[in-house]
């Protein structure tokens, strides 16, 4: 009995340990590269987005008169209550936030794809090549490495940086929304919760919070559920109307918030106060075509390996929940980049732009999990037939180049960061 006992606290010991590992060691890594190349950004003058949002947080007036101020108050936090310069505070900030999307990943991982969990170097290096790989570079086609391709990983803007975190949490928890029982019951304190008002009080917050930090998410988000439930009330004939509307009542909040920074910004000329500064317009490709010559060659530039993963694997993919929202998020990203654009001062900024590299980076990271769980289920069969090989030794390559090219990126701007941004 002893012996039984001391073996199980072994096991749990040894758990301990490995979640543990698990959950430090992928998000120390992106730590520290995040703020080395934030830090260094925000002490670069006038190159990157990173310095005008890092000086709309000095002050709490300054950031509580902008229309999207979450990054910026948890920046401004940071400078308020320690002996930091701004500059630390920015970089600070902007690495918790990168820092924060690590251990989603991991969590992710554990969540849906338990055989790469189990293994922490996997698992590990799984995340670490999710956060940091880019587009791909051909010298001959690339003028700048990403402009006009766009990337899964932004290093140049804080505020798409913070709001990803919270993109993952809400895309998850979405799928679980929709899947739950909706009589099944969930003891929050002392209470009894529906399940089902559990996750729309959740989702509130987040998508709250996401369109409070950027409203780029949820110009992504919102296209996708609302066809979602077109569907759903055509498929019962009209008569669910009203559960429909009650389902996607944790809208509400964010989609006034969205409104008066729609408000704030192009009806009333946002912070300089000039009315009809900027504006908006259905211009088909307007933008992409201000930095790719190709707006096709960019896309697959961008999306070489997730598509390689779609094409070779798409029967199973498409069957899953979780993937299926994933992918269609990033079709209505694409969608919005390519149809929108504004105008005015703002209308080379490609701000319809950001909601797209943000469901590509999900998409991406779940590409990523998807391979590598194969590679570890399938490591018998690839190492006895050719076919096997080369069926997953092309999606391996083209992966092994972003990830270079994603590095050597990184490595080029901490060198020379003026004349890479």
């Amino acid at each position: 009995m002893e012996t039984t006992r001391q073996m199980t606290r072994e096991k749990r010991t040894a758990e301990t340990r490995r979640r543990a590992a698990l959950y430090t060691i992928a998000p120390t890594v992106i730590f520290i590269i995040s703020f080395m190349m934030f830090y260094k950004e925000a002490l670069l003058p006038g190159k990157s987005d990173m310095l005008a949002h890092m000086k709309s947080a000095a002050s709490f007036d300054l950031v509580m008169g902008l229309t999207h101020n979450g990054w910026h108050f948890v920046c401004w936090l940071f400078y308020a209550c320690l002996p930091i310069s701004l500059e630390v505070a920015a970089g600070l900030s902007t690495a918790v936030f990168n820092t924060l999307t690590a251990v989603l990943v991991i969590w992710l991982i554990e969540r849906y794809f338990k055989d790469i969990s189990s293994h922490v170097p996997a698992a590990t290096v799984t995340a670490i090549i999710s956060l940091i790989v880019g587009p791909l570079y051909l010298r001959f086609y690339n003028s700048r490495y990403y402009m006009g391709q766009g990337t899964p990983n932004v290093w140049h803007n804080p505020t798409t940086v913070a709001c990803r975190p919270f993109m993952i949490l809400i895309t998850v928890l979405t799928v679980e929304y929709w899947s739950c029982d909706r009589e099944e019951h969930v003891a929050v304190g002392r209470r009894s919760l529906k399940k089902t008002t559990a996750y729309q009080w959740g989702l509130m917050l987040l998508l709250l919070i996401s369109t409070i930090i950027k409203p780029s998410y949820l110009m992504v988000y919102l296209p996708v559920c609302g066809l979602r439930g077109l569907y759903l009330l055509g498929k019962g004939r009209g008569k669910n109307i009203i559960s429909l509307i009650c389902q996607h009542l944790y809208f509400i909040p964010s989609l006034l918030v969205f409104l008066w920074q729609y408000i704030k910004i192009y009806l009333l000329g946002g912070i300089s106060g000039n009315v009809g500064e900027s504006g908006i317009e259905i211009a088909f490709f307007k933008v992409a075509r201000l930095y790719a010559s190709s707006v096709t060659v960019s896309l697959i530039l961008k999306m070489a390996f997730p598509f390689l993963v779609i094409l070779i694997w798409r029967k199973v993919l498409f069957k899953d929940k979780l993937f299926q929202l994933v992918f269609a998020q990033f079709v209505s990203g694409l969608l919005i980049t390519w149809t929108f654009a504004e105008t005015g001062k703002r209308a080379k900024h490609g701000n319809f732009g950001w909601g797209n590299m943000l469901a590509a980076s999900l998409f991406w990271i779940f590409c990523v999990i998807f391979f590598v769980k194969e590679v570890l289920e399938n490591r018998e069969k690839i190492a006895e037939s050719a076919a096997e090989k080369v069926k997953y030794g092309i999606p391996a390559i083209v992966l092994l180049w972003h990830l270079l090219a994603g590095i050597s990126y990184y490595v080029s701007l901490l060198l020379n960061m003026s004349s890479q941004l």
